[in-house]
């Protein structure tokens, strides 16, 4: 395979704090037993395009994961043994966000987790990246609408008055949004789920009192992808590329050691 882009010309140190920090997310999946690519195509990277700035915004957003990393490392009974649950406790820790005394309790295992700070999202627990088949560069440069879709147009509008009552009402509302169904439409599984919003939960910001920051809990279920024999197909195509794309990003960290 060439390599183009940031592949082939000297890195920027963004792009390499990037490949860096994706690095220990991988780690970090591993050990939870998920998966996910950061680039969907090595010849042609998303990210490398934006411009410098909003590069550099993205990678300090993700830099939270290289934060959880390294507070879960310096706890080797907890790393041999990480939970989803634990890496979101470092992360809150890490962003300085306080939920509910009753948020952890209400967790189960296979809860989604997206943590925001006004419309901007900074932390997700691993399960989304297994269950989606984007990679990280198209999550990260895409908009969420021109990625998936959902067939009950009105349900975007019934989340965002969901968020309205917990941040104003400062407390836990557990949704009544039925399940509805969102779709990938721009990837090659075209993978269909059904998604469950379970709660908007307030979270206190410690630093700077901000009263926009939540976190959506949410059930999501794969309901339609391709048969086993394309999947099979696709998933072995996925492991070459995840191999590849390892070499990569650990080649793009020597360069910056270097």
């Amino acid at each position: 395979m060439s390599l183009k882009g940031p592949a082939t010309k000297n890195l920027t140190n963004t792009f390499e704090e990037f490949c860096a920090t994706t690095l220990q997310m991988h780690t970090i999946a591993e050990k939870l037993g998920s998966t996910f690519r950061v680039f969907s195509d090595l010849d042609n990277i998303k990210l490398s395009n934006l411009p410098e700035s909003e590069f550099q915004s993205i990678t300090n957003r993700l830099k939270i994961y290289r934060d959880v990393f390294q507070m879960a490392s310096e706890q080797k009974e907890i790393f041999n043994a990480v939970q989803e649950k634990q890496l979101l406790w470092f992360a809150l820790r890490s962003l300085r966000l306080a939920p509910p005394s009753e948020f952890f309790n209400m967790l189960q295992n296979d809860h989604i987790v997206e943590v925001y700070m006004g419309s901007r999202q900074v932390y997700r627990t691993f399960n989304y990246y297994s269950l989606c088949s984007y990679s990280l560069d198209e999550l990260e440069t895409t908009p969420w609408d021109q990625l998936f879709a959902r067939k009950d147009p009105t349900v975007v509008e019934k989340i965002f008055a969901d968020v309205a009552v917990a941040l104003k009402e400062r407390r836990i509302v557990h949704s009544e949004i039925p399940p509805h169904s969102v779709v990938e439409i721009a990837s090659a599984l075209q993978n269909e789920f059904m998604y469950k919003l379970e709660y908007i939960v307030p979270l206190t910001d410690l630093d700077n009192d901000a009263q926009d920051c939540f976190a959506a809990v949410l059930s999501a279920q794969l309901i339609n992808t391709p048969s086993e024999t394309v999947r099979r197909e696709r998933q072995e195509a996925y492991e070459l590329k995840r191999f590849v794309e390892r070499q990569f990003l650990l080649g793009s960290t020597k360069v910056r050691k270097n």
